[in-house]
């Protein structure tokens, strides 16, 4: 399914070496990330993820090879190769070498270790499907109203004739485990 994150990744690897792409678990970087990549490496992977990072500690740019842009998804797992790289697209100057993809961000003290990347990997911030994308709403609704759970009366397409304001609560919380998955206790009847 297309996103909206597409356009901007896309950009991104026409303008940077590398893109990575940050943002809450469930978002769909590494599935908007696959499309995009030429080859990968998945370091949460139980059949390679020990092999990925002994090869990435004994040689980084063979770690690195691959038809580019080449993925790493959670790329946190292994810190270290962010120098490796930044080294790398400087020796390659190409633009979109590398996409990395973490829910997680390294500790402040390794990242401190690390070099910022400034000029060489762009930062992309990635939130979960939005009721536009998802072809649920056609119609802007306000966080505001939400928030306060005013009445809001919306048209929507398909099987929704209307909507009540807990189910577009829950529907922008959808990629957030721990909030999406929180029943309310009160339950309100469609507007």
């Amino acid at each position: 399914m297309p996103r909206i994150a597409d356009g901007i990744l896309s950009f991104k690897l026409s303008t940077k070496g590398a893109v990575w792409i940050r943002g809450p678990k469930r978002a769909g970087k590494s599935t908007t990330a696959e499309r995009f990549a030429n080859s990968c490496r998945f370091m949460l992977d139980d059949d390679s993820e020990e092999q990925n990072i002994l090869l990435a500690r004994i040689s980084p740019s063979a770690f690195l090879e691959g038809e580019p842009p080449l993925l790493i998804d959670e790329w946190q797992t292994m810190p270290f190769i962010w120098n490796q790289i930044r080294m790398e697209v400087d020796r390659r100057d190409k633009f979109g070498q590398f996409i990395l993809t973490g829910s997680i961000q390294p500790d402040s003290e390794e990242m401190q270790k690390l070099h910022s990347g400034i000029g060489r990997i762009s930062e992309m911030l990635m939130r979960p499907m939005t009721l536009y994308e998802s072809g649920e709403q056609r119609l802007r609704i306000h966080r505001e109203d939400l928030a306060r759970r005013e009445a809001v009366a919306v048209r929507m397409p398909g099987r929704y004739p209307r909507l009540c304001v807990l189910h577009c609560q829950r529907r922008m919380a959808r990629g957030s485990p721990p909030i999406g998955s929180r029943r309310p206790a009160v339950h309100h009847e469609l507007l």
